[in-house]
């Protein structure tokens, strides 16, 4: 779950310190990532990521700081030392202001007909693998072959001091594969990255052997 709180707080402090205007933005990557190289299995990548940006307006001055430290204190602190130097290098800027626009409240979600987490570790490298036997069945010499599969589930808080409060949580999944052809002593290399928006469905569509 994502610290919406801290979230919330990012933006009061950073109006206590004399921000006209502030924005955070927290988010947390839940990532699964498979490798083949010419057949063989790489080591797979399970990651956890998160992380908190913060926009302001100080001063008629734009600033900007982001962490993927969430600890409340040490944020108070980047917090403080952004207002400061947006401050003083707003003395040579030009006055910065942003569009009107209401304030919004949503939540949304991409649904996963079928949910990474259903799809055991090996059933997402036997793609990789079904696809690499399909490379070999052409007969083309292809040396060099590295192809990757990778999920992720991104949860986000989006949090202005107009009154929008946005919450997503939205799962993609990408296919990439790098190629090294031979013919003779020539060589001839491609590469290609799909992607899309939604769950395990989506790989079961793509025709990749």
């Amino acid at each position: 779950m994502i610290d919406k709180d801290l979230a919330d707080f990012s933006i009061e402090y950073a109006q206590k310190l004399g921000a006209s205007y502030a924005e955070a933005r927290i988010d947390n990557h839940s990532v699964n990532a498979f490798m083949l190289k010419n057949g063989v299995p790489e080591i797979s990548g399970f990651d956890r990521l998160s992380g908190i940006g913060i926009r302001f307006i100080v001063n008629k001055g734009l600033g900007f700081v982001s962490t993927n430290n969430l600890d409340k204190q040490r944020l108070k602190g980047l917090i403080e030392k952004a207002i400061a130097s947006t401050k003083e290098a707003a003395r040579f800027k030009e006055n910065i202001t942003l569009a009107d626009d209401k304030a919004h409240r949503k939540t949304y979600e991409l649904k996963q007909k079928v949910k990474f987490d259903n799809v055991d570790p090996e059933d997402k490298m036997g793609v990789l693998m079904e696809a690499d036997k399909a490379i070999l069945a052409t007969k083309v010499k292809v040396p060099g072959r590295y192809i990757s599969l990778t999920d992720t589930e991104t949860e986000e808080y989006l949090v202005n001091t107009d009154g929008t409060a946005i919450t997503g949580i939205v799962p993609k999944v990408s296919f990439f594969y790098y190629l090294t052809v031979q013919n003779g002593t020539q060589t001839m290399q491609r590469f290609w990255h799909k992607g899309n928006s939604g769950g395990f469905e989506d790989v079961n569509q793509w025709d990749m052997a």
